[in-house]
Protein backbone atom coordinates (compact mmCIF):
# COMPACT_ATOMS: atom_id res chain seq x y z
CA UNK A 1 0.00 0.00 0.00
CA UNK A 2 1.27 3.40 -0.83
CA UNK A 3 2.31 5.81 1.84
CA UNK A 4 -1.09 7.86 2.94
CA UNK A 5 -0.91 11.42 2.20
CA UNK A 6 -2.95 14.12 4.08
CA UNK A 7 -4.77 17.11 2.85
CA UNK A 8 -7.16 19.87 4.38
CA UNK A 9 -11.13 19.72 3.48
CA UNK A 10 -12.38 23.22 3.74
CA UNK A 11 -16.10 23.58 5.52
CA UNK A 12 -16.58 27.23 4.44
CA UNK A 13 -19.83 26.92 7.15
CA UNK A 14 -20.37 30.11 9.27
CA UNK A 15 -23.10 31.79 11.37
CA UNK A 16 -25.17 33.93 9.79
CA UNK A 17 -23.64 37.86 10.00
CA UNK A 18 -19.94 36.50 9.72
CA UNK A 19 -17.62 39.08 8.21
CA UNK A 20 -16.67 37.27 4.98
CA UNK A 21 -12.94 39.30 4.82
CA UNK A 22 -12.34 37.36 8.19
CA UNK A 23 -13.48 33.99 7.29
CA UNK A 24 -11.56 34.20 3.95
CA UNK A 25 -8.49 35.50 5.89
CA UNK A 26 -9.12 32.84 8.32
CA UNK A 27 -8.64 30.25 5.26
CA UNK A 28 -6.19 31.25 3.83
CA UNK A 29 -3.94 31.15 7.22
CA UNK A 30 -5.28 27.65 7.99
CA UNK A 31 -3.51 27.25 3.76
CA UNK A 32 -0.52 28.44 5.13
CA UNK A 33 0.23 26.28 7.77
CA UNK A 34 -0.73 23.45 5.84
CA UNK A 35 1.93 24.45 3.27
CA UNK A 36 4.19 24.81 6.23
CA UNK A 37 3.10 21.31 7.27
CA UNK A 38 3.50 19.69 4.33
CA UNK A 39 0.12 18.74 3.56
CA UNK A 40 -0.64 17.34 -0.30
CA UNK A 41 -4.27 19.17 -1.07
CA UNK A 42 -6.46 22.11 0.21
CA UNK A 43 -10.35 20.76 -1.13
CA UNK A 44 -13.50 22.92 -0.73
CA UNK A 45 -16.77 21.68 -0.29
CA UNK A 46 -20.02 23.41 -1.02
CA UNK A 47 -23.34 23.75 0.06
CA UNK A 48 -25.58 27.65 -0.63
CA UNK A 49 -26.43 29.46 1.92
CA UNK A 50 -29.61 29.30 3.56
CA UNK A 51 -31.62 31.09 6.92
CA UNK A 52 -29.55 29.19 9.37
CA UNK A 53 -25.80 29.04 8.07
CA UNK A 54 -23.55 31.07 5.41
CA UNK A 55 -21.65 28.77 3.00
CA UNK A 56 -18.86 31.06 1.02
CA UNK A 57 -19.25 29.77 -2.43
CA UNK A 58 -16.49 26.98 -3.27
CA UNK A 59 -14.93 28.22 -6.77
CA UNK A 60 -14.46 32.13 -5.46
CA UNK A 61 -13.06 30.67 -2.34
CA UNK A 62 -10.43 28.30 -3.87
CA UNK A 63 -9.34 31.82 -6.27
CA UNK A 64 -8.35 33.43 -3.19
CA UNK A 65 -6.69 30.69 -1.14
CA UNK A 66 -4.56 28.71 -3.78
CA UNK A 67 -1.64 31.35 -4.10
CA UNK A 68 -1.00 30.40 -0.37
CA UNK A 69 -0.13 27.02 -0.85
CA UNK A 70 2.26 26.33 -4.06
CA UNK A 71 2.70 23.00 -5.31
CA UNK A 72 -0.26 21.34 -3.33
CA UNK A 73 -3.73 20.46 -4.80
CA UNK A 74 -6.24 22.32 -4.94
CA UNK A 75 -9.52 21.14 -5.53
CA UNK A 76 -13.44 20.82 -5.21
CA UNK A 77 -15.12 18.39 -2.85
CA UNK A 78 -17.89 18.25 -3.97
CA UNK A 79 -20.04 20.95 -6.56
CA UNK A 80 -23.71 19.43 -6.91
CA UNK A 81 -23.18 19.45 -11.03
CA UNK A 82 -26.63 19.63 -11.91
CA UNK A 83 -26.60 23.02 -10.30
CA UNK A 84 -23.74 24.49 -12.43
CA UNK A 85 -24.13 25.09 -16.20
CA UNK A 86 -21.44 22.74 -17.63
CA UNK A 87 -19.90 25.35 -19.89
CA UNK A 88 -19.87 28.06 -17.32
CA UNK A 89 -18.41 25.31 -14.96
CA UNK A 90 -15.70 24.00 -17.73
CA UNK A 91 -14.00 27.53 -18.25
CA UNK A 92 -14.29 28.29 -14.11
CA UNK A 93 -12.05 25.10 -13.65
CA UNK A 94 -9.87 25.70 -16.46
CA UNK A 95 -9.25 28.89 -14.87
CA UNK A 96 -8.26 27.18 -11.68
CA UNK A 97 -6.03 25.02 -13.09
CA UNK A 98 -4.35 27.85 -14.49
CA UNK A 99 -3.99 29.38 -11.18
CA UNK A 100 -2.63 26.25 -9.41
CA UNK A 101 -0.36 25.52 -12.64
CA UNK A 102 -2.10 22.44 -13.25
CA UNK A 103 -2.87 21.41 -9.80
CA UNK A 104 -6.55 21.23 -9.17
CA UNK A 105 -9.02 18.75 -9.09
CA UNK A 106 -12.98 19.17 -10.07
CA UNK A 107 -15.14 17.04 -7.55
CA UNK A 108 -18.48 16.61 -9.09
CA UNK A 109 -21.73 14.68 -7.30
CA UNK A 110 -25.35 14.35 -8.26
CA UNK A 111 -26.33 16.22 -4.93
CA UNK A 112 -28.97 15.38 -2.62
CA UNK A 113 -29.88 18.70 -0.89
CA UNK A 114 -33.59 19.14 -2.30
CA UNK A 115 -33.91 22.87 -0.60
CA UNK A 116 -30.62 23.59 -2.83
CA UNK A 117 -32.30 22.50 -6.25
CA UNK A 118 -35.71 24.27 -5.26
CA UNK A 119 -34.11 27.29 -4.64
CA UNK A 120 -32.30 27.04 -7.91
CA UNK A 121 -35.84 26.21 -10.02
CA UNK A 122 -33.39 23.01 -10.93
CA UNK A 123 -35.60 19.44 -10.61
CA UNK A 124 -33.80 16.48 -8.97
CA UNK A 125 -35.21 13.87 -11.13
CA UNK A 126 -32.54 12.60 -13.03
CA UNK A 127 -29.37 14.08 -11.10
CA UNK A 128 -27.22 11.45 -12.24
CA UNK A 129 -27.70 11.46 -15.82
CA UNK A 130 -26.74 15.43 -15.51
CA UNK A 131 -23.55 14.15 -13.67
CA UNK A 132 -23.11 11.98 -16.65
CA UNK A 133 -23.77 14.58 -19.20
CA UNK A 134 -21.83 17.18 -17.24
CA UNK A 135 -18.50 15.03 -17.55
CA UNK A 136 -18.75 14.40 -21.26
CA UNK A 137 -18.89 18.19 -21.37
CA UNK A 138 -16.59 18.97 -19.56
CA UNK A 139 -13.98 16.38 -21.34
CA UNK A 140 -14.98 17.33 -24.51
CA UNK A 141 -14.60 21.27 -23.86
CA UNK A 142 -11.20 20.51 -22.61
CA UNK A 143 -9.90 18.42 -25.17
CA UNK A 144 -11.44 19.63 -28.36
CA UNK A 145 -9.57 21.89 -30.60
CA UNK A 146 -12.38 23.88 -32.14
CA UNK A 147 -16.21 24.13 -31.45
CA UNK A 148 -17.85 21.60 -29.66
CA UNK A 149 -21.61 20.60 -30.11
CA UNK A 150 -23.05 18.06 -27.35
CA UNK A 151 -26.91 17.27 -27.73
CA UNK A 152 -28.26 14.82 -24.09
CA UNK A 153 -31.34 14.62 -22.34
CA UNK A 154 -30.37 17.23 -19.74
CA UNK A 155 -28.22 19.57 -21.85
CA UNK A 156 -27.07 20.54 -24.74
CA UNK A 157 -24.34 22.38 -26.33
CA UNK A 158 -23.96 23.78 -30.04
CA UNK A 159 -20.71 25.13 -31.03
CA UNK A 160 -18.88 26.22 -28.25
CA UNK A 161 -15.25 26.58 -28.06
CA UNK A 162 -13.45 27.46 -24.56
CA UNK A 163 -11.13 30.49 -25.41
CA UNK A 164 -9.90 29.91 -21.77
CA UNK A 165 -7.97 26.09 -21.70
CA UNK A 166 -7.04 24.42 -18.82
CA UNK A 167 -2.80 23.65 -18.79
CA UNK A 168 -3.31 20.29 -17.40
CA UNK A 169 -3.26 17.98 -20.53
CA UNK A 170 -6.90 16.82 -20.98
CA UNK A 171 -8.16 18.83 -18.36
CA UNK A 172 -8.32 18.93 -14.41
CA UNK A 173 -8.97 15.54 -13.26
CA UNK A 174 -12.64 14.81 -11.99
CA UNK A 175 -13.36 13.02 -8.43
CA UNK A 176 -17.00 11.57 -8.15
CA UNK A 177 -18.57 11.60 -4.98
CA UNK A 178 -20.84 8.45 -4.59
CA UNK A 179 -22.48 6.87 -1.81
CA UNK A 180 -25.45 4.85 -4.06
CA UNK A 181 -24.47 1.28 -5.54
CA UNK A 182 -25.65 3.33 -9.22
CA UNK A 183 -23.07 6.55 -7.97
CA UNK A 184 -20.45 4.11 -7.44
CA UNK A 185 -20.78 2.57 -10.92
CA UNK A 186 -20.89 5.69 -12.07
CA UNK A 187 -17.41 6.81 -10.49
CA UNK A 188 -16.12 3.15 -11.71
CA UNK A 189 -17.10 4.09 -15.05
CA UNK A 190 -16.67 7.74 -15.69
CA UNK A 191 -14.58 9.56 -13.10
CA UNK A 192 -10.92 9.85 -12.36
CA UNK A 193 -11.23 8.97 -9.09
CA UNK A 194 -14.06 8.33 -6.25
CA UNK A 195 -14.33 10.66 -3.78
CA UNK A 196 -15.32 8.83 -0.23
CA UNK A 197 -17.91 10.75 1.97
CA UNK A 198 -17.34 11.90 5.12
CA UNK A 199 -21.14 11.43 6.44
CA UNK A 200 -20.86 7.45 6.74
CA UNK A 201 -19.26 5.06 9.70
CA UNK A 202 -16.34 3.53 8.46
CA UNK A 203 -17.54 0.27 8.05
CA UNK A 204 -19.95 1.32 5.34
CA UNK A 205 -17.33 3.60 4.01
CA UNK A 206 -15.14 0.08 3.56
CA UNK A 207 -18.10 -1.62 1.73
CA UNK A 208 -18.71 0.92 -0.54
CA UNK A 209 -14.97 0.63 -1.11
CA UNK A 210 -15.55 -3.21 -1.75
CA UNK A 211 -18.25 -2.40 -4.28
CA UNK A 212 -16.19 0.74 -6.16
CA UNK A 213 -13.40 -1.99 -6.70
CA UNK A 214 -15.60 -4.65 -8.13
CA UNK A 215 -17.38 -2.14 -10.59
CA UNK A 216 -13.91 -1.17 -11.61
CA UNK A 217 -12.69 -4.62 -12.33
CA UNK A 218 -16.20 -4.93 -14.51
CA UNK A 219 -15.72 -1.23 -16.36
CA UNK A 220 -11.69 -2.99 -17.64
CA UNK A 221 -10.25 -0.18 -15.32
CA UNK A 222 -7.70 0.15 -12.70
CA UNK A 223 -7.36 1.52 -9.12
CA UNK A 224 -6.45 5.12 -9.62
CA UNK A 225 -3.18 5.88 -8.33
CA UNK A 226 -5.06 8.78 -6.01
CA UNK A 227 -7.99 7.37 -3.70
CA UNK A 228 -9.24 10.29 -1.83
CA UNK A 229 -11.58 10.63 0.90
CA UNK A 230 -13.41 12.40 3.28
CA UNK A 231 -13.33 11.88 7.19
CA UNK A 232 -14.09 14.07 10.25
CA UNK A 233 -11.31 14.23 12.56
CA UNK A 234 -10.30 16.28 15.39
CA UNK A 235 -7.30 16.15 17.54
CA UNK A 236 -6.46 17.20 20.49
CA UNK A 237 -3.89 16.86 23.50
CA UNK A 238 -6.14 14.67 25.55
CA UNK A 239 -9.37 13.02 24.68
CA UNK A 240 -11.55 15.20 26.94
CA UNK A 241 -10.35 18.72 25.42
CA UNK A 242 -10.80 17.12 22.25
CA UNK A 243 -14.54 16.37 23.16
CA UNK A 244 -14.99 19.10 24.82
CA UNK A 245 -12.90 21.69 22.11
CA UNK A 246 -15.01 19.81 18.56
CA UNK A 247 -17.77 17.66 20.32
CA UNK A 248 -21.03 20.48 20.22
CA UNK A 249 -20.11 21.78 16.91
CA UNK A 250 -19.74 18.17 15.15
CA UNK A 251 -23.60 17.52 16.65
CA UNK A 252 -24.76 21.08 15.98
CA UNK A 253 -23.54 20.80 12.51
CA UNK A 254 -24.59 17.34 11.60
CA UNK A 255 -28.22 18.82 13.30
CA UNK A 256 -28.29 21.03 11.03
CA UNK A 257 -27.45 18.23 7.88
CA UNK A 258 -30.33 15.99 9.36
CA UNK A 259 -32.61 19.37 9.44
CA UNK A 260 -31.58 19.16 5.48
CA UNK A 261 -32.30 15.63 4.97
CA UNK A 262 -28.95 13.94 4.96
CA UNK A 263 -30.51 11.17 7.37
CA UNK A 264 -33.85 10.52 6.26
CA UNK A 265 -33.60 10.92 2.64
CA UNK A 266 -29.82 10.28 1.83
CA UNK A 267 -28.24 8.09 3.83
CA UNK A 268 -31.27 5.90 4.83
CA UNK A 269 -30.54 6.31 8.13
CA UNK A 270 -33.57 8.50 9.91
CA UNK A 271 -34.10 7.79 14.00
CA UNK A 272 -33.94 10.01 16.64
CA UNK A 273 -32.59 13.45 16.76
CA UNK A 274 -28.86 13.85 16.03
CA UNK A 275 -26.58 13.56 19.36
CA UNK A 276 -22.57 14.32 19.91
CA UNK A 277 -23.17 9.63 19.99
CA UNK A 278 -24.85 9.84 16.58
CA UNK A 279 -22.27 12.72 15.33
CA UNK A 280 -19.57 11.13 16.03
CA UNK A 281 -19.67 7.55 14.34
CA UNK A 282 -18.99 9.86 11.43
CA UNK A 283 -16.11 11.67 13.44
CA UNK A 284 -12.47 10.77 14.63
CA UNK A 285 -12.13 12.24 17.60
CA UNK A 286 -9.63 12.40 20.13
CA UNK A 287 -6.05 12.34 21.34
CA UNK A 288 -2.71 11.43 18.68
CA UNK A 289 -2.56 8.01 19.58
CA UNK A 290 -6.32 7.52 19.61
CA UNK A 291 -6.99 9.11 16.33
CA UNK A 292 -3.67 7.13 14.31
CA UNK A 293 -5.25 3.96 15.74
CA UNK A 294 -8.57 4.46 14.16
CA UNK A 295 -7.45 5.92 10.87
CA UNK A 296 -4.73 3.08 10.31
CA UNK A 297 -8.16 0.93 10.56
CA UNK A 298 -10.24 3.16 8.34
CA UNK A 299 -7.39 3.57 5.72
CA UNK A 300 -6.49 -0.28 5.95
CA UNK A 301 -9.88 -1.12 5.51
CA UNK A 302 -11.09 2.04 2.46
CA UNK A 303 -7.71 1.89 1.10
CA UNK A 304 -7.95 5.72 1.04
CA UNK A 305 -4.53 7.34 0.32
CA UNK A 306 -4.85 11.10 0.23
CA UNK A 307 -6.92 11.56 3.71
CA UNK A 308 -8.75 15.03 3.50
CA UNK A 309 -9.29 15.74 7.18
CA UNK A 310 -12.54 18.15 7.77
CA UNK A 311 -11.45 19.90 11.23
CA UNK A 312 -14.30 22.57 11.04
CA UNK A 313 -17.54 22.75 12.23
CA UNK A 314 -20.13 25.44 12.23
CA UNK A 315 -19.38 28.27 14.77
CA UNK A 316 -15.62 26.39 16.01
CA UNK A 317 -12.76 28.59 16.96
CA UNK A 318 -10.30 29.25 14.37
CA UNK A 319 -7.67 28.66 16.84
CA UNK A 320 -9.10 25.14 17.60
CA UNK A 321 -9.18 24.58 14.09
CA UNK A 322 -5.23 25.23 13.27
CA UNK A 323 -3.93 23.25 16.51
CA UNK A 324 -5.80 20.03 15.70
CA UNK A 325 -4.26 20.40 12.27
CA UNK A 326 -0.85 20.70 13.43
CA UNK A 327 -1.55 17.80 16.05
CA UNK A 328 -2.91 15.71 12.77
CA UNK A 329 -0.09 16.57 10.59
CA UNK A 330 2.89 16.51 12.83
CA UNK A 331 1.83 13.48 15.63
CA UNK A 332 -1.17 11.25 13.92
CA UNK A 333 -0.07 11.08 10.46
CA UNK A 334 3.59 9.77 10.97
CA UNK A 335 2.25 7.00 13.33
CA UNK A 336 -0.35 6.13 10.53
CA UNK A 337 1.91 5.30 8.21
CA UNK A 338 4.53 4.12 10.49
CA UNK A 339 1.81 1.11 11.38
CA UNK A 340 0.84 0.68 7.86
CA UNK A 341 4.60 -0.09 7.05
CA UNK A 342 5.24 3.30 5.24
CA UNK A 343 7.40 5.45 6.96
CA UNK A 344 6.56 9.40 8.00
CA UNK A 345 4.59 11.19 5.41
Amino acid sequence: MTAVELGYFVNPEYEKGVDVRRATEEQRETVRLCHQLGLRAVIVGEHFSRQDSVWLPPLHLLGRICDQGEGMLFGTGVLAAPLHNPVVLAEQAAYLDGLTEGNFALGLSAGWNAHEFASLSVPMAGRGQAVHETVEILRALWRTEGPVSYAGSRYSVTDVELGLRPVSQGGPPIWLGASSPRALRRAAQLGDAWLATSHLPPGDVATQAEQYRTYLSEAGRTLPATRPGLRNIYVGRTMESAIRDAGPYLTSSYSMFDSWGLFAEVLDQAGDAVDYEKAAQRAVIGDPETVAAQLVDFVGASDVNLLLARTQWLGMDHRNIMASLELLATEVMPRVNSALGQGER
